[in-house]
């Protein structure tokens, strides 16, 4: 046994080993020309679903033409962009045409006739398919190609074949859905509605993706690499071919779309209906109701989808809010209906409404007094609009600002307040109010610093000599940040106290004198500040609280 193992191969041993080989090469060759094979058959799959896109294509055309000998003005504009999409996919299409002879060329050389191929066709029979060097070669590797006429172009700034490619795909990608997001819904600002899923938009990215790729190790490669390198010249050239045949059906989706938007804002209707639209639902004494009577025409099969301030209305699309304050009121909305081509069109809308009080309204929006020196602010209304209203005062000024009137009392006790509305050019007395007069109630002493970089207000408090001794710090006479009033009131005078004395200051700000003073403390020490004199915008001097401030 042992010598039998050193025994050389017999000869008839070395053939059976040498048929085996064989047979194993000639099984893998089987295997790869029946996949390869296999493509050919999805090529002529691709060439039938390409014939039928193109005659679905001039049909449509057929009806467009038509359309637009009966009516030119309705349709011409869509035909016209019919057209600029025809010329768009004939170009991309007979790009990817003339990138498969190209590659054809590299990989089977002439024809067998010796007979270069000619655009646009290419041969039946593909004789190297399995050739993994073309595609990469040309796609990848060139910069140059030959157009439909034979002559030898280059690319510009250099670029591959492929990368030119993957630049037309997602031009052609980009350009179709503009065509389409051009005539989708869209909100006030006007973007598109809901872009993101529009089954249109989705299915263009899906069709036209010009996404990374990944080898057969599973690592991400472009593209272009994952199209081209080393893949075998019928799975490319099938690839190529279902690219075309997207490209028209794409085609044919969108010419029909753009027929269809011809009479896509017609609406058929089945029900006549009188309307009455008032010039207003409101009507003052001594003023005139006018109402104009309108021929209202709807299809009752289909329910418009009605949106108010943001608001879905109900089934029956009644709008109803409470009339909480008198005065006119906007509002604004859009109504949505599914047109003849499925696609929803939006009619956006605005009216207003008027509410009227029982009796005048006026109202004084800080408080229910008014007090000398600063800006009342009051909310008058009188059940018509705004801009009819006339106010005046005795004992006080008035001023409209936007919507509100600035009443500055000038004299003490009160002030009567009277509404005047222009009814049809005649002055109408609207009523008469009578309002108290009163001085600004005294504000608060604080000392103002920063802190963090943001103002801060302090009554008692513990803080650095730093702060207190910073440029911007000051003795301020507010009514505080919680307080409704708000009023400018200036610092006249105010005294420091420590243990070393008091010091004055004719001013909000520290003196030098106080400064130095302050200098001279130390940690724990207390520092005073009374005798803090304010007058307001009245002109009454006023005495305010002490501050105590601790180092």
């Amino acid at each position: 046994m042992s010598g039998a193992k050193n025994c050389p191969e017999t000869p008839r041993q070395k053939m059976i080993g040498m048929m085996y080989l064989v047979l194993t090469a000639m099984l893998a060759l089987n295997v790869s020309a029946d996949i390869l094979n296999g493509f050919k058959m999805v090529r002529d799959s691709l060439k039938v679903s390409i014939d039928s896109s193109n005659k679905r294509t001039e049909s449509l055309f057929d009806d467009f033409e038509f359309a637009n000998k009966q009516n030119p003005t309705k349709t011409k504009e869509w035909l016209d962009k019919a057209r600029e999409v025809q010329a768009e996919s004939n170009k991309l299409y007979d790009y990817i045409q003339n990138f498969k002879l190209n590659i054809l060329r590299m990989a089977d050389g002439p024809k067998p006739d010796q007979e270069e191929y000619h655009f646009p066709n290419e041969p039946e029979k593909i004789r190297n398919q399995g050739d993994t060097n073309a595609p990469g070669n040309f796609g990848l590797r060139m910069t140059e190609y030959t157009d439909p006429e034979g002559n030898v172009q280059s690319n510009p700034d250099g670029k591959s074949n492929a990368l030119i490619l993957k630049e037309n795909i997602i031009a052609y990608r980009d350009f179709l859905i503009a065509q389409y997001t051009a005539y989708a819904p869209k909100d006030s600002t006007g973007a598109v509605i809901n872009e993101d899923e529009n089954p249109r938009v989705h299915s263009l990215n899906e069709l036209f993706a010009t996404k990374i790729g990944y080898n057969a190790s599973g690592e991400e490669i472009p593209w272009e690499e994952s199209w081209f390198e080393s893949m075998p010249v019928s799975a490319v050239i099938s690839l190529l071919s279902k690219t075309q045949s997207d490209i028209r059906t794409q085609e044919n989706e969108m010419i029909a779309f753009l027929l269809a938007q011809t009479d896509a804002s017609d609406f058929r209707v089945n029900k006549i209906q009188a309307l009455v639209v008032p010039k207003s639902s409101t009507v003052q004494m001594g003023d005139r109701y006018v109402a104009q009577i309108v021929l209202s025409a709807i299809d009752s099969t289909k329910t418009p989808e009605v949106t108010i301030n943001g608001t879905k209305l109900g089934p029956d699309n009644i709008y109803e809010v409470p009339a909480g304050s008198a005065g006119s009121h906007k509002y604004s909305g859009q109504l949505s209906i599914i047109g003849n081509d499925g696609m929803p069109r939006i009619f956006p809308f605005e009216s207003e409404y008027l509410v009227t009080g029982k009796v005048l309204a006026i109202s004084n929006k800080d408080m229910n007094v008014v007090y000398r020196g600063i800006d009342n602010k009051f909310a008058i209304s009188a059940g018509v609009p705004n801009e009819k209203l006339t106010v005046t005062a005795e004992g006080a000024n008035v001023k409209k600002v936007g919507n509100e009137y600035i009443i500055n009392p000038t004299r003490d006790g009160s002030i009567k307040i009277h509404v005047y509305a222009d009814m049809d050019g005649k002055r109408t007395d609207m009523g008469t109010e009578e309002f108290r007069v009163k001085y600004l109630p005294d504000p608060k002493a604080f000392l103002s610093y920063t802190k963090d970089g943001m103002p801060k207000l302090t009554q008692d408090d513990k803080l650095s000599v730093k702060q207190i001794k910073a440029e911007d710090t000051r003795i301020v006479a507010e009514y505080g940040p919680d307080e409704l009033l708000k009023a400018k009131f200036n610092v006249t005078s105010f005294s420091m106290v420590t243990k070393f004395g008091s010091s004055e200051s004719h001013s909000g700000k520290l003196t030098g004198e106080q400064r130095s003073q302050i200098d001279r403390l130390r940690a724990g020490d207390i520092i005073t500040f009374r005798a803090v004199k304010a007058v307001g915008a009245d002109g009454k001097t006023r005495s305010l609280n002490v501050v105590s401030i601790q180092l």
